[in-house]
């Protein structure tokens, strides 16, 4: 597999597998592993159910304000509390309170 990501860079992957038509149609079939190809990127890999944390939280389409959460927890130069001041100010009311649930569940998630 060849690397396109500078060394020593960053990927952020969601564990949920999503089937591409050819796999739905049998055509193709889904890679098993991986993430042993994933450690063979020279990045820092970090995979999170991060699916099943916005499913819990009773929403799956938080699921990249969740991503968002792990992401900024990985950049100290942006302090957290400017992440969530964006949020509030540029999500509508009625969606506020899930996404910074949302955030906060991917600010705390561990890689699986």
């Amino acid at each position: 597999m060849e690397s396109v990501l500078r060394a020593g860079g960053r990927v952020l992957v969601n564990t949920q597998r999503i089937l591409p038509m050819t796999v739905s149609a049998g055509t193709a079939k889904y890679p098993e592993a991986i993430a042993p190809m994933l450690q063979r990127i020279p990045a820092d890999v970090e995979a999170v159910d991060a699916i099943g944390t916005a499913r819990e939280l009773g929403n799956p389409k938080c699921l990249n304000v969740v991503l968002l959460g792990v992401l900024a927890r990985s950049m100290p130069a942006l302090p957290r509390d400017l992440w969530l001041d964006v949020l509030r100010r540029r999500l509508p009311p009625r969606l506020l309170e899930l996404n910074l649930k949302a955030f906060e569940a991917g600010w705390g998630l561990k890689a699986s």
